[in-house]
């Protein structure tokens, strides 16, 4: 992601935009000139990231992963509009799949005036979901830390919280699910005594099926907090 893209990200489940009954204002299936046959939907195999990146090209501020092995898709919702038209979604557009990404993104002439100070008002700093690193962690959370940190997702995580595992290059994120103490990635939610472990273990199971799943998933995840990358190894409670 290059590195003068800042933005604020939003990450809703089971919703959607668009079809009929939309408004005027709102953009459905927008096409990258990259990519002419994308009115019909992006590569499922594109990253989030290089989602980002055509949708800043072509100002979509809504991505849509219509679910684990579908198509993603970019449109255009003004902000102050957007539940509404949510609300709108014909109800047998089956939506529970999908994945909804709200981005805004910092203008160019903001970014280079508050370089020194990226996360000033709210905004996340560059490469936020992929290079933000837990060296930068704020103090309060590194004087918080135990030798054993917090082990109860119910306790560690807020709700639609960022969580990536990454396996050699390939990383998965999800999202932390409060109401369900789970986690949600690519439409499928990871439950159970220890939803962490059971979303790292099915990451393994995807993308190293030559070994076994058995992992240390605290050590292994990170989750995104105060604008940070941080490990769940040591994690105070919430």
């Amino acid at each position: 992601m290059p590195d003068t893209m800042t933005m604020k990200l939003e990450i809703r489940h089971g919703v959607d935009v668009g079809y009929f009954d939309s408004s005027l204002s709102v953009q459905n299936n927008m096409t990258h000139p990259d990519y002419p046959e994308s009115k019909k939907g992006y590569p499922k195999d594109k990253t989030l990231e290089e989602m980002l990146v055509l949708a800043k090209d072509i100002e979509a501020n809504i991505i849509i992963k219509a679910g684990k092995k579908a198509k993603w898709y970019l449109k255009h919702c003004p902000r102050h509009e957007l539940d509404a038209e949510i609300e709108k979604r014909p109800r047998w557009k089956n939506s529970k799949n999908a994945t909804m990404y709200i981005v805004e993104f910092e203008a160019e002439s903001q970014q280079s005036s508050e370089v020194d100070s990226p996360e000033s008002d709210g905004y996340s700093t560059p490469d936020e979901l992929e290079n933000d690193e837990e060296d930068s962690v704020p103090t309060v959370l590194t004087q918080q830390r135990t030798s054993h940190g917090c082990r109860d997702a119910r306790q560690c995580f807020s709700d639609d919280q960022p969580i990536r595992h990454t396996i050699d290059e390939h990383s998965w994120m999800g999202t932390y699910v409060a109401s369900e103490n789970g986690i949600m990635h690519d439409g499928i939610l990871y439950t159970g005594l220890s939803p962490l472990n059971q979303f790292t273990k099915a990451h393994y199971k995807s993308t190293r099926p030559d070994r076994v799943d058995n992992n240390n998933a605290w050590q292994e995840c990170k989750c995104y907090v105060s604008g940070k990358w941080i490990s769940t190894f040591n994690l105070p409670a919430i």
